[in-house]
Formats: C-alpha cells, structure tokens, sequence
C-alpha cells in the first residue's frame, strides 16, 4: 500500500562515498523520474495520486550497523546484527527522531499504527522471502547500483586484516569501474 502512493524512480545512478566513522555511503548522484525507451515509449504513465518523494541517504558500517536518512526529514533508521551463534543473529531496529512533546506524541503514534508495519514487518519479510527464493548456485550477477554491495564486502575484508586505508580506496575505485563499465556499454 506504501508504495501505491509512491512515484518511484525509474533509474538512479549512485557512487559510493566514505564519511567519518568508518560509515560507506551510498550517495545519489542522479535521479529519473521518467524516461523515454525505445521498445516501450515514455514510461512511466504519471497518476495523479502518486507523490515524489526525497527519497533516503543509506548508510553502512561495522559492526553490522545501517543508518537509513530519509532526506528532507529529522527520521531515521537504524538497523544493527548481532551475532548469537555460529549461524544465527538477532536483528535490532531503531527508528528514530528528534522531537520533543506533542511532535514525538505524534511521531510515536504514526509510527505504531502506520509505520512500523510497513517498513518493519512487511518490507523486512519480503526481504526475507526474495532471499530465501534466491538459488546459492547461480552465478551472483550485478548491476551498477550494486557497488553499495561490494564497497561493503570490502569494509568486511578490511575488517579481517586488509589495511584501512586499500579499502577506503577500494570503495571509491569500484564506484568509478562500475561507471566506466555502464559508459562502455553505452557506447
């Protein structure tokens, strides 16, 4: 239901940044909203009950933490994994805000009866249920906005011995060979 209200991107290129603290981000460099396509025409058709939204600044960092800002906002959320044996983990949540008074009564209430269903219960399970139907054996294929993917595979080798700094460097050289590849394709 959240997204039947949602205008959604129809590409997004992104880079990945590194910021203080260890975090990797993934910064949006450009956002389309429509496009022309060869086979299909103009796409997407616009609804009038559709609404643009500023979208989010996602965030990664160790130990297994995330920091999703909603742009435009004082919210967030945080995500952290805690690891409770050799193959289980406990996921934390946090969703988050600066207010005081009547704006956090009001943030308190939206969240239990809107929010927290949506992104936390039906948006985490079906996250759940794409991975799950993922085959372990196919050949793992990405694309250019999986760089947030791979930058945060290197923050992990980082984390098991490679030097800060080769991984730092690593995040901002896969953002660009990623760029390189798309333009190449392109052309």
């Amino acid at each position: 239901m959240h997204s039947f209200f949602r205008e959604m991107p129809v590409w997004t290129k992104i880079r990945i940044v590194t910021e203080d603290h260890g975090w990797i981000t993934r910064d949006n460099q450009l956002v389309r909203w429509e496009e022309d396509f060869a086979d299909l025409g103009h796409w997407p058709r616009k609804n009038f009950w559709k609404r643009r939204m500023n979208g989010s600044r996602l965030a990664m960092r160790l130990p297994c933490i995330s920091r999703n800002h909603f742009v435009g906002t004082t919210r967030d959320s945080f995500t952290w994994y805690v690891p409770t044996g050799a193959d289980h983990y406990r996921c934390l949540q946090f969703y988050v805000t600066r207010a005081s008074g009547l704006r956090a009564l009001r943030f308190r209430l939206w969240y239990q009866l809107y929010w927290r269903n949506i992104h936390h219960v039906q948006f985490n399970n079906q996250d759940v249920w794409m991975v799950e139907l993922m085959p372990e054996t196919a050949p793992e294929r990405l694309y250019r906005p999986d760089v947030s993917i791979t930058a945060w595979r290197k923050l992990c080798e980082h984390a098991r011995g490679a030097p800060a700094a080769t991984s730092r460097d690593r995040a901002d050289a896969l953002s660009a060979e990623f760029e390189e590849t798309a333009l190449a394709a392109e052309g």
